[in-house]
């Protein structure tokens, strides 16, 4: 997993990615947890997984070519004003900037495939 992270930074970078444009949201989660479990404890790695649930419930159909700021803050907006966490409140800022962070790297990809 590390291997092809550092393969898709470098391809990002000298602009040869060309990537899969059917790719969806839900596609791409299926790869970022799969570099995630490889680099992080078990609990750790729960939590991926269950916001990454959140994710591919709410943007998940969305191809990653056409991920956009305003999908994302539709979908950040959601998460501040609707959803309910495990404990029956409503996510506090910094949770959903972690939101932000997998959905980064996701828009990382997506600028490249446009």
């Amino acid at each position: 997993a590390l291997l092809r992270e550092a393969k898709l930074k470098i391809q990002l970078k000298d602009g040869t990615f060309t990537g899969n444009v059917a790719l969806t949201i839900r596609d791409l989660s299926k790869e970022y947890l799969k570099y995630k479990k490889s680099s992080t404890y078990p609990k750790t790695f729960k939590t991926y997984t269950d916001r990454m649930e959140i994710i591919k419930e709410h943007i998940g159909y969305v191809k990653v070519k056409n991920l956009n700021a305003k999908t994302l803050d539709k979908f950040y907006n959601y998460l501040r004003d609707e959803h309910i966490n495990k404990k029956g409140e409503h996510y506090n800022p910094s949770t959903i900037q972690y939101f932000g962070s997998c959905t980064n790297f996701m828009g990382l990809v997506s600028a490249h495939v446009k």
